[in-house]
């Protein structure tokens, strides 16, 4: 018994002249019978521009030097056309010959063409001498060769180059989402300190602050798995959705405390009046509001202001060929009664912070402090100023920005974007002469609180 193990033990240690065999190499079987019994319709011209493709996208994936993707396309250089069409595509190239063509030493070619194998790209056909070698016949077939085979490689073309482009979607929404994300914890941020300035003990700002600095490291991170990225989206658009409400909370305004001047009550409802529009049906109890025909003077035709008063405010219509001009809606405000009183009781979210009796200067300084909440560029606001005049221009934005808190918190329609509709209303006035800043005013005021026709 002991004898008859001693034998086996000794037979299993010789040498048979064949290479060691590693768990890839039975996939690497598995694919050359798969080959076999369904050949592929691919050229060797068109596999080796194949390979060029696919090479970038699969790099990172199959793990490979780029001396492998070399070797790789110099064994399909030494492949014939007709080796492609059914049957073994095998070369037989001396190692020399290879270490001449790619400058390497034979340690370092060993290596990279046992990278190709665990990557299921290439197998060996050896035979007992270590040798390659190989015949064809007349019609230039293979009939006989020991050496590398690329069957493996002609299987796996359709898969490689559904791989490769699933690699490149998958960088194409690597680079959006980073791009996206990183815009987003911008504006977060700046959300963040806009509310934290308003000092309202409403929510843990510095915990929401490191919250958001947290998940701009976790991105920044190179070659970030895509997985990573979309579970970096979820949390940030729960952190998106919690902010806002946070926001809309610390811009509301404060109820009136005991040791507040009694002379100037607010008005009564004006923290939670009714949204009104333009386009809404008039109640039974009282008509739309509409402006006085003849306006605020006594003469239908408002007087022109001075020349110093012009300067001052910027209502000049010299270099304005159409449209409204800083002058017109200037005499638009005239003409609905607009005051900054006016506008404090209308629109209280958007004014909160101010006192009960401001002037324009005092609006026009709020709206440049507040105007980035509400994500208008400065090139914008100024563009704003210069076509419609300073105080035209901080009405038009403190009906824009009430009108986006009240939908903000569920009091009427939702304006999604208060800067893009901001740069409409400029563009509107400009180029065809339309502004209606006056009735949306007077739309955000509860009955009680509009001003008595003259």
């Amino acid at each position: 018994m002991a004898y008859g193990q001693q034998t086996a033990a000794l037979s299993l240690s010789e040498k048979t002249g064949f290479r060691r065999k590693f768990p890839e190499d039975l996939i690497n079987e598995e694919l050359v019978e798969r080959y076999n019994a369904n050949p592929g319709k691919i050229g060797r011209l068109e596999m080796r521009n194949e390979v060029k493709w696919f090479r970038s996208a699969l790099n990172r994936k199959l793990d490979l030097a780029p001396l492998a993707w070399e070797l790789l396309l110099e064994l399909i250089d030494l492949s014939h056309d007709c080796d492609w069409q059914g049957g073994p595509i095998t070369v037989w190239p001396a190692n020399e010959y290879l270490m001449e063509r790619l400058d390497c030493s034979e340690r370092a070619l060993q290596y990279q063409m046992r990278a190709l194998s665990r990557a299921n790209l290439i197998t060996h056909v050896d035979h007992s001498s270590r040798k390659r070698f190989g015949h064809r016949g007349l019609d230039g077939r293979i009939v006989m060769a020991f050496g590398i085979d690329l069957r493996p490689l002609a299987a796996r073309a359709d898969e490689l180059v559904q791989m490769a482009r699933q690699a490149r979607e998958e960088r194409k929404e690597r680079g959006r989402l980073r791009r996206t994300l990183k815009v987003t914890i911008a504006n977060l941020v700046e959300y963040v300190r806009t509310a934290a300035s308003q000092n309202r003990p409403i929510a843990d700002w510095q915990g929401l602050y490191d919250e958001l600095q947290a998940v701009s490291r976790t991105i920044a991170v190179k070659r970030i798995p895509l997985d990573v990225l979309r579970a970096a989206k979820t949390v940030l658009d729960e952190l998106d959705a919690k902010i806002r409400k946070l926001l809309v909370k610390a811009l509301r305004p404060a109820s009136p405390s005991s040791d507040k001047d009694t002379d100037h009550p607010a008005p009564e409802g004006a923290s939670d009046c009714t949204l009104e529009t333009t386009t809404t049906n008039p109640s039974s109890d009282e008509d739309t509001v509409r402006p006085p025909e003849s306006g605020v003077a006594e003469p239908s035709v408002p007087k022109p202001a001075t020349q110093s008063q012009a300067e001052k405010n910027g209502e000049g219509d010299s270099g304005y060929s159409h449209g409204v001009t800083p002058y017109s809606a200037f005499q638009h405000l005239e003409k609905y009664k607009i005051t900054p009183e006016l506008l404090v009781t209308a629109c209280p979210s958007f004014c909160a912070g101010l006192n009960d009796e401001p002037d324009w200067d005092d609006l026009v300084a709020h709206c440049e402090l507040y105007r980035s909440i509400y994500g208008l560029h400065p090139s914008a606001w100024r563009k704003m100023c210069e076509t419609l005049g300073e105080r035209p221009a901080a009405a038009g934005l403190a009906v824009i920005g009430e009108k986006f808190l009240r939908g903000a918190r569920g009091g009427g329609n939702v304006i999604e974007s208060p800067a893009g509709y901001c740069v409409w209303m400029t563009r509107q006035a400009k180029n065809r002469g339309f502004l209606d800043i006056g009735p949306k005013i007077h739309a955000l005021l509860t009955k009680d609180n509009r001003p008595k026709k003259a």
